[in-house]
């Protein structure tokens, strides 16, 4: 859709890709204990939901871009409402962009140790990149079969996922023919 401040807001969006999580995080932390968010599970999700954002938008505008609005004419044209062009047509042929977009938010936040390691306290409350940490036991003694097992553990949600998604992202990258000009 084109608007007035779309410019704009994109290059709102790009630098906010740009911008380290270790340069926010002082201000973060300050806000999160005046706000009374530290240590609490729901205002990590917060935090990760809002800074994998930028990326994510950023991300789908270029899949979205690469769809025709000739399809979108078309259900138009054949009676189909914006609200129903979006759910039976853009959104079927986005599908593998939501697939990747996902992944990459999933696995920045799944592997994300600096972020919980700051606004959590509670050992019961860290997630597992965070927990994988403490198999490194004081004056250098680690725990080798544990940290071996665990980490084994700790992949499978992401090699799950990968596996999931991949047979809908290798379908739809190529749109050719899709619309004929």
């Amino acid at each position: 859709m084109n608007f007035i401040i779309r410019t704009c807001f994109l290059y709102t969006i790009l630098f906010m890709t740009s911008l380290p999580i270790t340069a926010v995080m002082v201000p973060v932390y300050k806000m999160f204990l005046t706000v009374g968010l530290y240590d609490k599970i729901g205002g990590l999700i917060l935090f990760l939901t809002a800074t994998s954002m930028p990326y994510g938008i950023w991300l789908m505008k270029n899949f979205m871009d690469n769809v025709p609005v000739e399809l979108e004419e078309a259900a138009w044209v054949d009676g189909a409402s914006a609200f129903d062009s979006l759910r039976k047509i853009i959104a079927p042929l986005m599908f593998p962009g939501i697939c990747v977009v996902f992944i990459f938010t999933f696995s920045g936040s799944w592997g994300n140790f600096f972020v919980p390691y700051i606004l959590l306290q509670t050992l019961d409350k860290f997630p597992a990149s965070v927990t994988l940490y403490q198999f490194f036991g004081q004056h250098g003694m680690v725990i080798y079969g544990q940290l071996a097992a665990y980490s084994a553990v700790y992949a499978v949600p992401s090699i799950v996922l990968y596996v999931l998604s991949q047979n809908y992202m290798s379908k739809g990258f190529n749109m050719a023919g899709a619309a004929k000009g």
